[in-house]
């Protein structure tokens, strides 16, 4: 039989035991809570688990010596400090162990975060996620956007987002990416996340903006069909141009010397027509291939577009278009010859995709560059051509050569400027070219 002041000793003594443990883990709670997140409560929350297992084990034993020492004062106050010193040395073992993995998850973050490709971490098991900087950079989102967008698949990317939330693994898949107005490629990959010698708990993402690269590409095509072509108009100028001249030649004269009746039964003003087209061909070819180097000198915008417009003046009057022009008047550097090709090769499409009865607007904006737009109220460009609108030989017209925008872009480009289509639709067309001020 325990007598009763020993039983009052017991009780005293498991009191005092459960008290420091209650002690214990409130103050690890608020160790932990403070300078944790949500990866590392979950951390507590095992530890605690383990520290009641030590605790439980320890009084067990503590009372078991106890009883067999029939609660002598001494020896259980020596036993109660020895396990108190005990338990002293395991919270701090934890707490180095806390310091050594807040370390290394810094660590891993922060060489996750300094790599230039997206990374997004998906654990399911945990309903956690990770993502780093570039992920946050490339989707122009924050991580609560994109945690947000990844649970509802959002419809807007719906492809992109569709990649990831799915279950399969994939590597080096292509996918737009559209954003604030702009069109990003992504080259995607997806793996499964797989903790050592467990099943797979979650996926993890790698995606890497491949737009510049693509870009790249699409130049480096175009500029093999250009070196095509100008390959081809060498050869061109120098087998065709001849001859033709002999022909035109002899044309012009039996034009000038046959009878009226004569010219119209041989069809000679149609052959010379259609020889002059040729040789406009061959010109466009040839500029193409070999494009001159602009001949720059400080002109206005305004002076060549209306020097432009007095020439097409009987053809805009012939269809009742009318034309409405507002430009800054900014000193540019231009090549007026070249910058005059541009503008009637725009004028002269867009007064070909206007019935009658139309607008045709000239205007300007400043940033950073000299912004010129060019504006039509014709039936616009086809969906599936604005993409490809600038290589050579795309052309929407029956008789046309799909030469005349792609001789625009070089000619633009060759004076450190830009030209792209603004907006499209049934309602008109807009073309931007940004020129550089002041070089």
């Amino acid at each position: 039989m325990v007598g009763e002041v020993s039983i009052r000793y017991l009780v005293a003594y498991i009191a005092c035991f459960i008290a420091f443990f209650i002690l214990n883990v409130l103050l690890m709670t608020i160790y932990f809570s403070l300078r944790s997140s949500k990866e590392f409560q979950i951390l507590l929350l095992n530890t605690v688990k383990e520290l009641m297992y030590i605790y439980t084990v320890e009084l067990t034993a503590s009372i078991i010596l106890a009883i067999l020492f029939d609660f002598d004062p001494i020896l259980g106050l020596l036993l109660y400090t020895s396990i108190m010193l005990l338990l002293s040395a395991v919270f701090r073992q934890y707490s180095h162990l806390y310091e050594r993995l807040a370390d290394d998850k810094a660590y891993i973050e922060q060489l996750l975060n300094s790599l230039p490709i997206g990374i997004i971490t998906i654990d399911e098991t945990r309903s956690d996620y990770f993502i780093n900087k570039s992920a946050m950079s490339l989707l122009r989102l924050d991580q609560r956007e994109i945690k947000e967008k990844i649970r509802q698949c959002s419809e807007e990317n719906h492809l992109f987002w569709g990649l990831i939330t799915s279950r399969e693994s994939f590597l080096q898949t292509k996918i737009s990416y559209y954003s604030e107005g702009d069109k990003r490629e992504f080259l995607i990959s997806k793996t499964d996340l797989i903790i050592p010698h467990k099943e797979p708990v979650g996926r993890i993402v790698f995606f890497l903006d491949i737009t510049e690269i693509e870009e790249l590409t699409k130049r480096i095509h175009q500029s093999e069909k250009l070196a095509a072509v100008g390959e081809m108009a060498a050869k061109a100028a120098h087998e065709i141009r001849n001859p033709l001249a002999v022909i035109h030649g002899f044309l012009s004269f039996m034009n000038e010397n046959m009878a009226q009746s004569d010219r119209e039964q041989y069809h000679i003003p149609l052959l010379l027509k259609e020889i002059d087209r040729i040789n406009a061909i061959v010109e466009d070819m040839l500029l193409i291939a070999k494009p001159s180097a602009p001949m720059l000198k400080e002109t206005y915008m305004e002076t060549i577009v209306q020097d432009l417009l007095s020439l097409l003046q009987h053809t805009l009057e012939a269809k009742h278009i009318r034309v409405h022009v507002r430009l800054d008047r900014v000193l540019l550097r231009l090549d007026p010859k070249q910058m005059m090709q541009v503008l009637y090769n725009l004028l002269h499409n867009s007064i070909e995709s206007i019935e009658e009865n139309g607008t045709i607007c000239i205007y300007s904006d400043i940033d950073e560059t000299y912004n010129m737009y060019v504006y039509d109220s014709g039936k616009g460009i086809p969906q599936d051509m604005q993409a490809t609108m600038f290589e050579p030989f795309m052309t929407t017209k029956p008789s046309g050569t799909g030469l005349g925008l792609t001789i625009v872009k070089r000619i633009v480009e060759n004076h450190g400027g830009t030209i792209a289509l603004h907006d499209s639709s049934e309602k008109g067309t807009t073309f931007v070219i940004k020129l550089p001020i002041g070089r």
